[in-house]
C-alpha cells in the first residue's frame, strides 16, 4: 500500500510540474539568442525556451544564404519583445513551434517574403505562406535568386563554349562541316542535317570545313 502510495504522490507532482511549466499558446517574451534563421531563443517568466519558427525552413549552417537568413531574424527581433504565439506544440527536439510577431509583423512571413525562407509544405498547408513564396520565386530574391543565376551562369559558359555554330550531315561517311545549310556540300546528305559547336566538329568528329566554303 505505502508503494501505491508513493507512486502516487511521485505522479501528482510530475503532473504539477508539468501543469506550473506549461506555457500559454500566447505570450511575450524577451528573445535572448538566435540559433539561426528559424531557431531562437526567448526569456519568459525568468525560463528560457527555444523556439522553431512554424511554417518555414531556413538555410542550414554552410548553405547558400544560412547568414544571411539568420542576420535577418537576429535584426528583426533581438533584444526586443514580441509575442510568441503558438499551439503548444513541440518538434523532437522540444523547441517550441510557434510564429514571432513585432510591431504587427510576423518573422515567420517576413523570412518567407524576403527569400529567406521556404514555406515548409512538409508541415504546413498554409495558404498565406504558399503565396508569399510564390511572389518571391517570382521576383528572383534571396534564395530564389541562386537559381536565376545558375541558370545563367550555365548559358554563359554554353555560349563560351561554343563560339560558332556549324551544320553537318549526320552521317558517318561525312567528312565536312558547314557555315550555310544551304550549302553545296549537303545537297547529297541522305540523313538529317543537325547544328552542332564548329570546335565540336573538329575536335570530336575531326570534321573539316566544307571545300565549296573555304574561299
Amino acid at each position: 500500500m505505502s508503494q501505491f502510495l508513493h507512486f502516487f504522490l511521485s505522479m501528482i507532482t510530475l503532473i504539477t510540474i508539468f501543469i506550473s511549466n506549461k506555457l500559454p499558446n500566447e505570450f511575450e517574451a524577451k528573445v535572448i539568442g538566435v540559433k539561426d534563421g528559424d531557431t531562437i531563443e526567448v526569456l519568459y517568466e525568468n525560463k528560457t525556451v527555444i523556439v522553431r519558427l512554424e511554417h518555414v525552413d531556413c538555410p542550414e549552417k554552410k548553405q547558400g544564404y544560412w547568414k544571411k537568413a539568420k542576420q535577418f531574424t537576429s535584426d528583426f527581433c533581438f533584444g526586443k519583445m514580441v509575442k510568441v504565439i503558438s499551439k503548444g506544440k513541440y518538434d523532437r527536439y522540444r523547441r517550441l513551434i510557434a510564429e514571432i510577431v513585432y510591431q504587427e509583423k510576423t518573422l515567420n512571413k517576413e523570412l518567407v517574403a524576403n527569400g529567406f525562407a521556404i514555406h515548409f509544405k512538409k508541415y504546413s498547408s498554409d495558404i498565406d505562406y504558399d503565396t508569399l513564396e510564390t511572389i518571391a520565386k517570382q521576383s528572383n530574391i534571396g534564395i530564389w535568386s541562386q537559381q536565376k543565376t545558375k541558370s545563367n551562369d550555365n548559358q554563359e559558359r554554353e555560349k563560351t563554349k561554343c563560339k560558332k555554330e556549324v551544320y553537318i550531315c549526320n552521317s558517318y561517311k561525312s567528312k565536312a562541316y558547314h557555315y550555310t545549310k544551304d550549302c553545296r556540300g549537303l545537297r547529297n546528305c541522305n540523313d538529317s542535317i543537325r547544328t552542332i559547336c564548329k570546335e565540336k566538329a573538329e575536335k570530336k568528329f575531326g570534321r573539316v570545313l566544307c571545300g565549296f566554303e573555304e574561299n
